[in-house]
């Protein structure tokens, strides 16, 4: 866990990991799998845009008296598909909801008890008021970090790694083109991020 008196320590990303898995203890197996449940839901929104292009390429070569069945097939996939992720992505961001609420409850159970253990100056300094605004702050953050990972977060994962898996069906180029652009991207911000501190 990180230190609240430490104010010069960097907190980077690998820490914020390290630290939500930390909280996450006794609800880690959970978390994993309603994640892997909103992955999977996520990851139907994909198999739609193909079912339909399926559905377009059947009336392309379709003649009349043909047997329908593979257009009823390709419908059924749309329909299926479609309820699918919408249970199963209801189903996962409550379930993900709900660990948040519980990480913001012991969240604020941890700030109480290293409250008590603080310097008895720290406490002169600090108002009641200010001491519990910290504390509903802190766990509210937690909770507003679960929410986003379950709302927004599971999504761009899929996004990335789906357009990742569509580069590389199409062409290699794509896959390192992106690839490129990736590193630019991520090189350029690194780079502004730290001299703008």
């Amino acid at each position: 866990m990180v230190n609240l008196m430490d104010k010069k320590s960097e907190y980077t990303l690998l820490r914020l990991l390290r630290d939500y898995w930390f909280l996450l203890k006794g609800y880690q197996v959970e978390f994993c799998f309603f994640t892997l449940v909103l992955l999977i839901a996520s990851s139907a929104g994909y198999l739609i845009p193909y079912f339909l292009g399926k559905i377009v390429d059947f009336f392309i070569i379709y003649k009349s008296g043909e047997s329908l069945k593979w257009f009823y097939l390709f419908v059924a996939g749309v329909g299926l598909v479609g309820s699918l992720q919408v249970i199963l992505r209801s189903y996962g961001k409550l379930h993900l909801i709900k660990i948040g609420g519980n990480l913001r409850k012991k969240v604020r159970m941890l700030a109480m008890s290293k409250l008590a253990d603080l310097e008895l100056r720290w406490h002169e300094n600090e108002n009641t008021g200010g001491k519990i605004q910290k504390i509903r702050g802190g766990g509210d953050s937690v909770y507003r970090g679960v929410s986003f990972f379950s709302n927004e977060g599971i999504d761009i994962l899929t996004g990335v790694l789906a357009s990742l898996i569509i580069f590389i069906f199409l062409s290699w180029k794509y896959v390192l083109f992106g690839a490129v652009y990736s590193m630019v991207y991520i090189a350029t911000e690194l780079y502004f991020r730290k001299h703008m501190q």
